[in-house]
């Protein structure tokens, strides 16, 4: 209360403390849902920095608290994140000289004080003599961020209190008119400090308080931090809330910018060590535009996950000192790391769906190629986005609202793979190698750490998809998949099944379809296909060089055939040592598993006569024969439903479309994507 713009209309109401906070946070929460019904479906998260670290875990305990009481509404609660946290003043104070050990300004310490440095026994002369040397090193070091120039020097009102037993919150609490005065004192130097001032000016001019519908009168002057709230610290420490919370289904971000000297990460990490909870994943650096960003280690207890990051280079507040790499962090679109040492790093977009996102599929979505980026997939397919070509100049594309986006019935995370396709890297050259099943196998491992990283998807229905070249790599993961679930391996992945667009499956029966494909659509005269089918033998694509005529007539195929790819990295150290995937399509045919294929009628690069002979090489029971399906009461394309035991195949042909069917006829492909995942008939 009493801070920033908020305020109470009794005397009493200023009165605050920790644990009144967090209940007062809580009934905010509460009524504010009521107010805004649309967002109780969205996962929820409790976030804050600094001194909140001690607050924001009760309030996590608090909603659940009150979902398990059944009060209403009830909470979407995920979990939380904390920047620099304040848990502990003793913890988080001691640990100040063990992280200028750490970096080498002091190395005796420790020892002489025993781990003590804050109540010292005053006969302990070594560790009095060592912590006046720890004043002197610190006194003058800027303790949001230990490598900035300090500005307290040229302060007219420099800090006269110890080092070691100085509050951060008195610097916050200075008045920024002090700063104004000091500014002469400074001329040629920046300070971090001027964002106070200027914060402070912005926020007290009266058009931007008008604008904000601040309540006239009830708020004096803005301070970015009231020195004179009647407010009780009564939580010694936080701890046991975060202890409490890994009983229950929840993530956690602790992130530390490591040159914070504030509350250092050291201190973090022990209070995360004292909760005891198991290591998922080592200390291991993170990476924004190929650059260490800082480090992370994982940790879980039954359905609760912790995830603890430094932010290199980064003081108290880390998204003000290193705003893209903390983006980078919490952001839907990121990379992570597979292999042995994570030396492949894949990138990947996240988009959660527009209608129900923790009951909707959740969909891997791979792109063609090899090396075609998941941008173009986004952007031009079936992605929330599209470019606004009546809005849009050379110089300033603009963007659009996808209304056929396949985000609407569906969580998609969309993956640039193989490694060195969009803005996937490795960090060695061997990692840049790549071949189908090490594609696969790659592909596998980053689906594995998504669902650890993201458990709250772990119940959703899985399908893997994509279109064109990703036909090879996709059944293969669908069974590594399942065949890891068998093993036990953990997490279980709840796969129900794949869809597959114009899908590449094996380089002799698919590029030899193009010839009787173009004869289908008038590309060729019943004469030269005749002739071009007897010369050959139906053999189109390895040709007995000796064969005269059979190459004579290709030649003239091929002048109205040709496509050309764009879009993708050609340049790519990849191995295609998969001849075929039917076989991986023919092993799941004995599983519980669901699979929509489908194909733009008008695709030369694998038309869909070739998928149909493949799909019939399967063997499976005609369920529902070739007949037209509907939008808009007007035919889209035609179908087929086949199955086999707990296998179905739906395989569907969209009447106009090409080579990426949902380009060419977005709602057309939106209406049968819909339909499928909705178990209803096309």
């Amino acid at each position: 209360m009493d801070k920033g713009f908020s305020y109470s209309t009794t005397s009493e109401g200023y009165n605050s403390s920790d644990t009144l906070l967090a209940a007062q946070t809580c009934s905010f929460l509460r009524k504010w849902l009521m107010v805004h019904p649309e967002f109780l479906d969205n996962p929820l998260y409790i976030g804050g920095v600094s001194y909140s670290g001690l607050v924001v875990p009760v309030i996590v305990q608090e909603i659940y608290n009150g979902n398990e009481a059944g009060l209403e509404p009830s909470m979407n609660i995920n979990g939380y994140l904390l920047g620099n946290p304040y848990t502990n003043e003793t913890a988080m104070t001691a640990k100040d000289v063990i992280l200028k050990f750490v970096i080498s300004i002091l190395q005796s310490t420790k020892e002489n004080c025993n781990g003590n440095y804050i109540e010292v026994d005053p006969d302990n002369a070594s560790c009095l003599n060592d912590l006046q040397l720890v004043e002197k090193c610190m006194e003058k070091i800027y303790a949001f961020n230990i490598l900035e120039p300090s500005c307290d020097i040229l302060s007219t009102k420099p800090k006269s209190t110890s080092i070691l037993k100085w509050d951060y919150r008195n610097d916050l609490e200075e008045n920024p008119r002090d700063l104004l005065h000091r500014l002469p004192l400074v001329q040629g130097q920046w300070c971090r400090e001027y964002n106070y001032l200027y914060s402070y000016i912005w926020a007290n001019d009266k058009t931007v308080q008008e604008a904000l519908h601040i309540r006239e009168g009830t708020i004096k002057e803005w301070m970015k931090c009231n020195s004179t709230l009647s407010y009780v610290q009564n939580l010694a420490a936080s701890v046991e809330y975060h202890q409490n919370l890994t009983n229950k289904r929840c993530r956690a971000l602790i992130y530390s910018g490591d040159h914070d000297y504030v509350f250092p990460y050291v201190g973090t990490q022990e209070w995360i060590h004292s909760l005891s909870l198991e290591v998922e994943n080592g200390w291991e650096p993170w990476f924004v535009d190929a650059q260490v960003a800082g480090y992370t280690e994982k940790y879980s207890h039954n359905n609760y996950d912790l995830t603890f990051a430094t932010v290199k280079g980064a003081g108290h507040t880390a998204p003000e000192f290193k705003p893209k790499q903390c983006l980078a962090m919490v952001n839907s679109c990121s990379y992570i790391g597979v292999g042995e040492t994570d030396e492949v790093q894949l990138f990947y977009y996240f988009f959660e769906s527009q209608g129900s996102p923790k009951d909707d599929a959740l969909v891997l979505w791979l792109s063609g190629g090899p090396g075609c980026s998941a941008l173009y997939d986004i952007l031009y397919e079936i992605g929330p986005l599209a470019f606004d070509y009546g809005k849009s100049t050379r110089s300033r594309p603009v963007l659009k609202l996808n209304p056929y986006s396949w985000t609407k019935v569906a969580n998609i995370i969309f993956l640039e793979a193989p490694v060195g396709t969009g803005y996937s890297y490795a960090t060695t050259s061997e990692g840049c190698k790549s071949s189908d099943t090490l594609s696969a196998a790659q592909t596998y491992s980053f689906l594995r750490k998504w669902l650890i990283y993201h458990p709250e998807f772990l119940d959703n229905p899985l399908y893997i998809g994509g279109l064109s070249y990703s036909g090879i790599v996709i059944p293969v993961i669908v069974q590594k998949i399942y065949d890891g679930n068998e093993a036990g391996l953990k997490p279980s992945m709840n796969i129900n099944g794949y869809l597959i667009g114009n899908p590449y499956t094996n380089k002799t029966r698919d590029l030899n379809s193009r010839v009787p494909f173009a004869h289908r659509v008038s590309l060729l005269s019943d004469e030269l296909y005749e002739s071009t089918k007897e010369n050959c033998n139906g053999n189109y694509i390895e040709v007995d060089p000796d064969n005269a005529l059979c190459v004579n007539h290709l030649q003239v195929v091929e002048k109205g055939t040709k496509e050309e790819w764009v879009n993708c990295n050609a340049t790519l150290p990849y191995e295609e040592n998969m001849a075929g995937s039917v076989k991986y399509h023919q092993n799941l045919t004995n599983k519980l598993c669901r699979a929509l294929i489908y194909s733009g009628d008008h695709d030369m690069v694998f038309p869909y006569v070739g998928t149909q002979e493949w799909i019939q090489a399967l063997k499976l029971t005609v369920e529902n024969g070739w007949e037209p399906w509907f939008v808009d009461a007007q035919v889209a394309g035609y179908t087929e439903k086949y199955s086999y035991n707990n296998y179905d195949l739906t395989f569907a042909t969209i009447k106009g479309a090409g080579h990426t069917a949902p380009e060419f006829k977005p709602k057309q492909s939106f209406a049968m994507v819909s339909r499928w995942f909705a178990h209803f008939p096309l």
